[in-house]
């Protein structure tokens, strides 16, 4: 909590809603990079 805060200016993930609704958070793996050129 205390690293999102410090990284997204101040952000409390612990604040179940904002000014558009509940906020969600998401963890997003990355499985492959795709630089240039297509995916394989």
């Amino acid at each position: 909590v205390a690293a999102l805060a410090e990284r997204y200016d101040g952000w409390d993930v612990t604040v179940p809603d904002g000014p558009d609704g509940p906020y969600v958070l998401l963890r997003v793996v990355v499985t492959r990079w795709l630089m240039a050129g297509s995916a394989q």
